[in-house]
């Protein structure tokens, strides 16, 4: 999103002003935080409250936009930029205080956090999907790792698993919880389909819940799986560091850093896990 605050997914908002919307409606400010996720996960206002009683408050969305008109979006920023953003960073600091600590999707501070906390979950061992399974008659549900559908697509080939790894948490970071229901759809769909990066993206939603199947969720729920969303995106695979050079001081290159200090080297890859 290249640090424009108040950037919106266009696309989306199309789709949801045409009556296509789901509680998520769209993404906002450089996080891109939806509505349905904003306040519950992140303590973050989708949208500013019409109804506070501080005028400063309820224009923050116009209040924002004006400021950094122009400003966001290109690779270097202007010294009149900087400026603003330094005001808007104190705007973000006003509507924190004016809120009992709640941000705004517009501010980089709950941005930068939600990001963090999305790495955090994507690069866990013991983040979980649900697997069904019958018992008695009667539809289980049970947790499996990704870790472990991760090892089991990748065959004990190590530069496989390096690569299938890094491609689903990038993707994730990039898609969020699109791509842990589409593992979940994997894993519950009927036949033996290995959950690779390269599967998930066309993997069929399957029917409604029955008494045979829970089914795909619906998505005015705003569940939805990918459907080719990220096969063939090539910043996952740039921010995977599966094509071309890392850039410096990129957020891939600090985790790297700040890994192999703590943890040890990265594995080394071979073409043929490409």
């Amino acid at each position: 999103t290249q640090f424009e605050a108040t950037l919106e997914n266009g696309e989306e908002k199309e789709l949801c002003l045409k009556g296509e919307c789901t509680p998520y409606k769209w993404g906002k400010g450089i996080g891109q935080m939806g509505a349905s996720e904003s306040l519950q996960l992140w303590n973050t206002h989708w949208e500013a409250p019409k109804t506070h009683k501080n005028r400063f408050v309820r224009n923050f969305e116009k209040i924002s936009k004006k400021l950094l008109k122009n400003c966001g979006g290109q690779p270097y920023l202007s010294k009149r930029c900087i400026k603003k953003f330094k005001q808007h960073v104190k705007n973000c600091e006003k509507y924190e205080n004016l809120n009992q600590g709640t941000g705004h999707a517009f501010c980089f501070k709950p941005s930068f956090k939600m990001f963090a906390k999305k790495m955090l979950l994507a690069f866990s061992q013991k983040t979980t999907v649900w697997q069904e399974y019958v018992k008695d008659k009667k539809i289980h549900i049970r947790p499996k790792k990704i870790w472990e559908i991760i090892k089991e697509s990748s065959q004990n080939d190590k530069s496989l698993l390096f690569a299938n790894s890094a491609r689903i948490r990038a993707g994730y970071i990039n898609r969020g919880a699109m791509v842990n229901l589409s593992l979940q759809e994997c894993v519950n769909h009927p036949g033996k389909l290995p959950c690779n990066y390269g599967n998930l993206s066309n993997t069929i939603g399957r029917r409604p819940a029955s008494e045979t199947s829970l089914g795909t969720p619906a998505k005015y729920l705003g569940a939805q799986i990918l459907k080719g969303e990220f096969i063939n995106r090539c910043h996952v695979w740039y921010f995977a560091g599966l094509c071309g050079p890392i850039r410096k001081n990129s957020l891939l290159d600090q985790y790297t850093r700040i890994y192999q200090r703590d943890v040890g080297s990265l594995p080394t890859l071979k073409a043929t896990a490409l």
